[in-house]
């Protein structure tokens, strides 16, 4: 993609750059599906880049390539659309329509495929994740944009810098005219308000105010994880003689479309991650149309040093971008330690054949690797907690544990559990630290017969209203 742009070696800083300094290395780093589908999405976008070489086979192609990243990643399908856009904005005389169509068809190809066999495995035609988060209906859609827009595009603090930056970037890059001193001048202005707002200001309050740096600095955040896309501040400036025009608009549209389209159709911001991982596909095109700052041709009218200053200034942002990508794979490692921590500790604290219920959605999957040797039951909801030790006693099960974090689901595990039957109730006999996330790994065992299940009438009701099935001893205050 970087030597279609026309400047020589640039294709080999592209490539590094694309690579280094933008999350698709936290997530080449990371067992997850988000690295495959990428690498599609840009031979997507290899494929059907407009110019020499191009023809309607390399558009089928391409439209392929986009079908098997949405097997991968539902959200990849948005680079259809975006690239459909892009080369019917970009080739009007040269068949962009013919080109979406031969995307389409590549594309429809594989979908024809895919549907039956999510049809079979999963009982719907659509991605699994889709068709559950498409049951909370559109009253879900627009609350949901506000939470994605702060969680994942904006910086922690100075908000409204970053925006008002932001705008002026998109005013430099559609004005035509105008003197390119003066134009480099005010990209240089918004480069030093966007990198200040999303690296520096984090730094000094994590350096001086001692305030935590996951506080400071978003990781979710485009805002404080894409600091290569702040050099495209710079590329409106840059001579048409260095760069292929059509191409380079090519990459834009396409990098936008992407942007914009996944963020209009993920359902939901995706939990803990670093950086927005649904827009990666967006994050290569941005990185190959910034990277091309590094070796451009600028307007004969710009001295020297204002030169000089516009490469310093783009080299400078794309080193930090890979300090940035290397604090990411830091983040990582620190996580996936804290991870292994607690399987292995819920590993040393039960014996094969246990059953452990938990109601926190990510310790199941967390604990995969012990699913050979133990049973992990979910509870939707505290009231089924006593529901899956009603039907464990049933089927002779004697002893379970509970495993949940009271801070982040605000469930406490009661002491007593009543359920119908021989046992007649579970009584809580450990409650053990599993040193990370404030878990905790609660024992139950069955009551002593002789065990008089004493409760007050106000503890009493107040558990049943709250955890039907659940008896809560007075005498327990922890």
């Amino acid at each position: 993609l970087g030597r279609k742009l026309g400047t020589g070696a640039h294709g080999v800083w592209s490539g590094w750059i694309a690579v280094a300094a933008t999350p698709v290395l936290f997530y080449g780093a990371e067992f997850w599906e988000h690295a495959p589908a990428v690498a599609l999405t840009t031979v997507a976008l290899d494929l059907a880049t407009p110019g020499a070489g191009s023809s309607r086979c390399r558009d089928c192609a391409s439209g392929v390539c986009i079908g098997l990243a949405a097997m991968f990643r539902p959200e990849a399908a948005a680079a259809l659309p975006a690239l459909c856009l892009a080369r019917l904005l970009v080739g009007k005389a040269t068949g962009g329509w013919r080109a979406g169509l031969a995307l389409a068809a590549g594309w429809a190809a594989v979908t024809a495929l895919m549907l039956p066999a999510n049809h079979a495995v999963y009982g719907t035609i659509i991605p699994e994740h889709l068709s559950l988060h498409l049951k909370f209906g559109a009253e879900h859609y627009l609350p949901q944009r506000a939470v994605i827009a702060s969680t994942l595009l904006l910086p922690v603090e100075q908000v409204g810098i970053f925006v008002g930056a932001s705008v002026v970037f998109a005013l430099l890059a559609t004005l035509r005219g105008g003197s390119p001193t003066a134009k480099l001048a005010l990209a240089h202005g918004v480069a030093l308000a966007l990198i200040g707002v999303s690296v520096v200001v984090p730094l000094w309050r994590y350096a001086v105010e001692h305030t935590s740096w996951l506080t400071a600095f978003g990781t979710s955040s485009v805002a404080h994880t894409w600091p290569f896309a702040f050099v495209l501040v710079y590329v409106p400036s840059m001579s048409t003689s260095s760069t292929d025009p059509d191409v380079k608009r090519y990459l834009a549209i396409s990098a936008l479309a992407l942007f914009a389209g996944i963020f209009l159709a993920m359902p939901l911001s995706g939990g803990a991650q670093w950086s927005a991982r649904f827009l990666l596909p967006a994050a290569t095109p941005a990185a190959v149309l910034a990277s091309s700052a590094l070796t451009a041709r600028w307007p004969a009218v710009l001295t020297r040093r204002v030169r000089a200053s516009v490469r310093f200034a783009s080299i400078t942002l794309l080193l930090l971008s890979v300090l940035v990508q290397v604090y990411g794979l830091r983040w990582l490692a620190i996580v996936k330690t804290l991870n292994a921590n607690i399987v292995e500790t819920t590993e040393r604290l039960t014996s094969p054949g246990d059953v452990v219920i938990s109601n926190l959605f990510w310790f199941p999957e967390l604990s995969a690797r012990l699913y050979s040797s133990r049973r992990f039951l979910f509870a939707w909801s505290p009231a089924e907690v006593p529901e899956i030790a009603a039907r464990a006693a049933a089927r002779g099960i004697r002893r379970f544990a509970v495993v949940t974090s009271t801070s982040e689901t605000s469930y406490d595990p009661p002491r007593t559990i009543v359920v119908s039957g021989e046992v007649g109730a579970f009584v809580r006999t450990a409650g053990l630290d599993l040193g990370a996330r404030s878990l905790k790994l609660y024992w139950y065992e069955p009551a002593p017969p002789e065990a008089s299940l004493r409760r007050s009438t106000h503890a009493e009701t107040r558990r049943a209203a709250v955890y039907p099935g659940a008896v809560e001893d007075p005498q327990d205050h922890r």
